[in-house]
């Protein structure tokens, strides 16, 4: 037996068939009529309409079979659908293709079979049409045509079918959303009369009151309340009502209510349904409120409650009122809540309104004695501002400039056309001290601190500032920056640091963009990242911003994280009491105590694990600490400077880094540079290292080989400034000379040829530590150039005006570099006159 084939296309006809709706469906008598016909014609004892699905073929129409549908694999009509022409078997038993069927050797012994395919106007075959025969015989060509057409029939049929039911189908829409229309349309009209009878001037009570008539009507609600929501001295809400329906009361509270509603009954009782809808601003719903448990008790002759719907009358976030309904027929729904939804909003504005309505007069004469006290002191504030030599820019609370003083114009370049700008487009700062200032910006005042920076002036001078950002007194909300020029306290800094800054060495431009960085966030008080990789000098950058910071007269503690247990460095962080576990035979103060009003370095924070990661964040957010075994806290005064070589948003988007404790300590990030990308830094770095050993080695090395130094720049430093300083005291060890040469460095730079890497221009590196530069490069030193670059130098100086910034621009190097290079060459002010 051959199965029927899948056709191509098989996913589509599946989905077209489907389209039809006619699977399983009930039988049809004019689809059974046109299988009688088929047999009838054919003179055939069966006669079938066969849809072919997914694993069956199921019979719409059957006619001398009354089997309801058969296996796909064993189908006549499957062949049918995988050729897409019609099919005849005069003889089953002598086709290879069906004698061993089942339906052949058993009942119903199909021995003839034509089918005639149901094809779509795109091209689908659906199934067939088929005559069956237990006789062998033939198919004359008039017959064939025949059921060719009656195949066609089936198939209008079909498509007629489909049709009716979209008939159907629309019809239904229509008359639902008839409904939804008329329901819309009674909505728009209760809507339009409140607004009405409050823009002419109704009496209050009589608007509330229409008001609930039309949301009684429009939810069938049998009796309800409204009312305004106000709260009372200790903040709790209650609902003055100023409208209720008349329900069958006694005599005596029907009169007590009539005679104080209108003024206004205070409901205070939140024990209630109402009570949950006013304490938590949301919808309640109750259809069973005798079991309901927020259910409270009702008054004196009140009618039974089947069923409740609290709905809070709130714009924006401000509860202002709310609508009580009962018993409608059915119950109440979320779909009742969202049809109210447009109604209760304009409930809202009308409610609003009222009380702005009321208090109207005296706001206009508040705004305008306010409007008035402004303007004298935003007068006298500018004449003082202008006074001083303090740039000063006052941000609104859109954080849009609304003053720029005299001095502050002078210094940025900002104007007229500036103001009502952006503060962080329109100040022409450095990327990160842009970054770090609208940072500070964000801040309580009591947390801010003074922010450093660079300002790019319109005539491309740069002016390095200090910013203070303070609250506007007369508007908390906006701020007051306080621009102080500090360009000549930061070129005379870099001047006596020679290009180093707290120990860190080097002149090239990452090595200033470091130094930069860590002024700015030194200058605050923000948790700081570290960046870098291993060997890279986190721990020296740590110790850098410490120093640099104003915690710098207290204690700095550095933990390395990576490598010990939670308990060991729980104890370590946040101290211990004495039995907390084995060993802790007294009190210990952790190192965050340790640590107090200085900084605290958390090394390696990439290795500790997540119970700890939990652990630290709660100190970070609440400045306090616990000691193991101890259940008081402690509050601790400690900065805390974070470091890692590893990429924690990658950890973190591996759910191996808490995504909460890295926005916490990435406050202020810092990026160590790799060595490999300050090349330039090597001559400097290697001058101090030889100094360094010079002193605690005993050995007088003086300098270093041309061709040493060479293969020092073209070696990639996986290990970083780390693997140098290896690599100078392995040198120094094995040097027979005053000179390093390229046979004193470690095996794996001797191993390279000489020629694998251009050597780089150097300097000069010296051998007397980071206070001096004695020794040269041998091999590459020489005067004969000095009185061309002395030229070069003073030509540049006198071009910038005397101005050493500009000069060092212009000469296309840093300005710790212009001043090393003036000092070495002896070159004074005067001589730019000569």
């Amino acid at each position: 037996m051959e199965p029927p084939r899948t056709p191509a296309n098989e996913g589509e006809r599946l989905a077209a068939l489907a389209g039809y709706e006619v699977l399983d469906s009930a039988g049809e008598a004019s689809f059974d009529g046109l299988a009688e016909l088929a047999a009838h014609v054919m003179g055939a004892p069966i006669a079938l309409v066969s849809l072919v699905d997914a694993d069956r073929q199921w019979f719409k129409a059957k006619y001398g079979l009354d089997v309801p549908e058969t296996p796909r694999e064993l189908s006549f009509c499957g062949h049918v659908v995988a050729s897409g022409e019609p099919l005849i078997v005069a003889d089953a038993r002598a086709d290879a293709r069906f004698a061993d069927n089942p339906f052949v050797t058993g009942e119903p012994r199909i021995r003839f079979y034509a089918g005639f395919p149901l094809r779509t106007a795109e091209g689908h075959v659906l199934g067939t049409l088929c005559v069956l025969d237990r006789e062998r015989r033939e198919l004359s060509a008039p017959r064939r045509r025949m059921l060719s057409i009656l195949a066609a029939q089936v198939m209008d049929e079909l498509e007629l079918r489909r049709k009716v039911l979209e008939l159907e189908s629309l019809e239904r829409v229509r008359r639902e959303q008839q409904r939804s229309l008329a329901r819309t349309n009674n909505l728009l009209a209760a809507i339009t009369a409140e607004q009405q009878s409050f823009l002419f001037g109704a009496a209050p009570s009589e608007v509330f009151s229409m008001v609930l008539d039309h949301v009684l009507v429009l939810t069938q609600s049998e009796f309800g309340f409204m009312g305004e929501v106000y709260y009372d001295d200790a903040g709790a809400p209650f609902l003055t009502t100023h409208a209720i329906s008349n329900i069958a009361w006694d005599a005596a509270t029907r009169r007590f209510y009539d005679e104080n509603v209108g003024s206004g009954l205070n409901f205070r009782n939140l024990g209630t349904l109402f009570g949950a809808a006013l304490t938590t601003g949301a919808p309640v719903i109750s259809n069973e409120p005798q079991s309901d448990p927020r259910r409270g008790g009702l008054p004196p002759g009140h009618p039974p409650l089947h069923a409740f719907l609290g709905l809070p009358i709130t714009k924006g976030r401000v509860l202002l009122g709310m609508i009580g309904l009962a018993n409608r027929p059915g119950g109440y729904s979320e779909e009742v809540v969202e049809f109210l939804g447009p109604f209760l909003a304009s409930c809202a504005g009308l409610i609003a309104a009222r009380r702005v309505d009321a208090d109207r007069s005296e706001a206009r004469a508040h705004l305008r004695d306010t409007l008035e006290t402004l303007r004298r002191s935003r007068d006298e504030l500018a004449r003082f501002l202008d006074l001083l030599s303090v740039g000063t820019i006052v941000v609104d609370t859109a954080r849009a400039i609304a003053y720029v003083s005299a001095t502050c114009r002078a210094l940025t370049g900002l104007g007229e056309p500036s103001l009502g700008a952006p503060i962080e487009r329109a100040l022409p700062l450095d990327e990160r001290g842009a970054a770090t200032l609208k940072l500070c910006m964000e801040l309580p005042e009591a947390e801010r601190s003074r922010v450093g920076a660079r300002i790019c002036a319109a005539d491309g001078d740069v002016h390095h500032v200090e910013i203070d950002v303070r609250d506007d007194p007369r508007e908390p909300s906006q701020r007051i920056l306080f621009i102080y020029d500090v360009s000549e306290l930061h070129d005379l800094r870099d001047a006596l640091a020679g290009g180093r800054h707290f120990g860190l060495i080097g002149d090239s431009a990452a090595m200033r963009e470091l130094n930069l960085a860590i002024e700015q966030v030194a200058a605050g008080d923000w948790t700081v990242l570290i960046r870098g990789e291993t060997g890279s000098g986190k721990e020296l950058v740590a110790r850098a911003i410490h120093a640099a910071s104003g915690r710098r007269r207290g204690p700095f503690v550095a933990v390395n994280c990576a490598g010990l247990t939670d308990t060991l460095l729980s104890s370590q962080l946040f101290g211990h009491v004495k039995g907390a576990f084995t060993g802790a035979t007294r009190d210990q103060p952790g190192l965050f105590e340790a640590a107090s009003g200085g900084t605290i370095f958390l090394d390696e924070i990439g290795d500790i694990s997540l119970s700890m990661q939990r652990s630290l964040l709660r100190v970070l957010q609440e400045r306090e600490v616990t000691r193991v075994g101890e259940t008081r806290a402690r509050k601790v005064d400690t900065r805390v400077i974070a470091a890692t070589h590893r990429d924690l948003a990658a950890m973190t988007a591996a759910a191996a880094f808490r995504e909460d404790l890295l926005y916490r300590i990435r406050i202020a990030r810092v990026m160590v540079p790799p060595l490999r990308d300050r090349l330039e830094d090597i001559p400097a770095l290697v001058g101090f290292f030889l100094g360094d050993t010079r002193v605690t080695g005993g050995k007088a090395i003086r300098g270093i080989s041309s061709a040493a130094l060479a293969r020092l720049q073209a070696h990639d430093w996986p290990g970083n400034v780390r693997e140098l300083k290896g690599a100078m005291e392995h040198a120094a060890v094995c040097a027979r000379r005053d000179t390093i040469g390229l046979d004193d460095l470690p095996p794996e730079f001797r191993a390279r040829p000489l020629d694998d890497a251009a050597p780089r221009p150097v300097e000069e590196v010296g051998a007397e530590g980071p206070q001096g530069r004695g020794a040269q490069v041998r091999g590459e030193e020489g005067g004969a150039g000095e009185d061309d670059e002395r030229s070069t130098i003073l030509a540049a100086l006198r071009r910038a005006g005397g101005n050493r910034s500009k000069a060092a621009r212009l000469l296309g190097i840093g300005r710790a570099t212009l001043y090393r290079r003036l000092r070495s060459l002896d070159i004074d002010a005067h001589e730019l006159d000569r």
